[in-house]
């Protein structure tokens, strides 16, 4: 069992670890990154901004603006999040009080209480979760069209 552990990271495999409640979940990642993920502990309180380049897992309480553009952000069961997030894709499973951006999808799980605002071109909202606030799918980071000049009348000299 080890003696294959130790084959796959030799080989260069992204592995990725998740829990959930006791149980020890073990799923095989494919991010653009080479499988560089972050997490904060469910014993872990931050207090400030993060900024990540990598996907980030959110597991205890943070209280401040959490960004990762170009990656996700995923707010886990235990998560408490006080804040704006800014990410590619945001996926709520625990608690988030505050503003919800995303590039392309976010996701609030039926175990989420989300309060806030979310603006993203899309958004799933899963049977069962506790959501207050408004939803923005504009689309307004897409360039906007530019609306035609009116046509002058002609002068005419009687």
């Amino acid at each position: 069992m080890f003696g294959r552990n130790k084959a796959l990271a030799a080989e260069g495999a992204d592995l990725a670890v998740t829990t959930q409640g006791a149980d020890m979940v073990r799923k095989e990642s494919h991010q653009h990154n080479h499988g560089a993920r972050s997490m904060i502990g469910t014993k872990v309180v931050v207090k400030g901004d993060i900024f990540s380049e990598e996907d980030l897992t959110i597991e205890g309480q943070v209280e401040g603006t959490v960004t990762a553009k170009s990656n996700e952000v995923h707010v886990g069961v235990a998560g408490k999040l006080k804040g704006t997030i800014h990410a590619k894709n945001v996926r709520i499973e625990g608690h988030v009080n505050g503003e919800i951006r995303s590039s392309e999808c976010a996701l609030v799980a039926a175990s989420a209480q989300v309060q806030g605002n979310i603006i993203a071109p899309r958004v799933i909202l899963e049977d069962g979760a506790k959501f207050k606030g408004s939803i923005d799918m504009d689309g307004s980071e897409k360039p906007a069209v530019a609306a035609p000049k009116p046509v002058e009348a002609a002068k005419v000299n009687a």
